[in-house]
């Protein structure tokens, strides 16, 4: 009787501790609760390149590749009046803020076109891959600087 005790109360141990490791794998703790993505685009960009471009700071924050099948893509949009640009992020997806400085050229032929110091819209977003579902995106007025007069590089 003794020996039954004993072993069911092993065997409820073992099932116990097998059940906390067979727990379905989470990209990280507490992703259910929260967007599996997020980014902030800075208040400051500078002119690269006497306008040709135009260097904008942004902290984003995605869930690895793959976690819930997402497969991410992130794009950044400059205009300034008629002026324009638009460039591909190169994403870093490991569930932590990362800051990014993206130079974003003007849309335009060489020299034809060029940002100026002021104000621009800058458009970011994150979007699925696959699905086209866009998990962030965030749309600010920031102020051009010429040179390295920002607060950030």
């Amino acid at each position: 009787m003794r020996r039954r005790t004993v072993l069911g109360v092993l065997l409820l141990a073992l099932v116990t501790v097998l059940g906390v490791v067979a727990q379905p794998a989470v990209a990280a703790p507490g992703w259910a609760s929260r967007s599996p993505a997020g980014l902030t685009i800075m208040p400051h960009a500078r002119l690269v390149d006497g306008g040709a471009a135009v260097s904008v700071s942004l902290r984003i924050r995605c869930v690895p590749n793959g976690t819930d099948g997402i497969q991410w893509e992130g794009f950044v949009n400059v205009e300034q009046g008629d002026v324009f640009g638009w460039k591909e992020l190169g994403l870093r997806c490991d569930g932590r803020w990362h800051t990014q400085h993206v130079v974003v050229p003007v849309s335009a032929e060489p020299g034809t076109e060029t940002y100026v110091a002021g104000p621009a819209t800058v458009t970011a977003m994150l979007d699925d891959e696959n699905t086209l579902t866009q998990w962030a995106m965030e749309v600010r007025t920031v102020t051009v600087r010429d040179g390295w007069g920002c607060p950030h590089r």
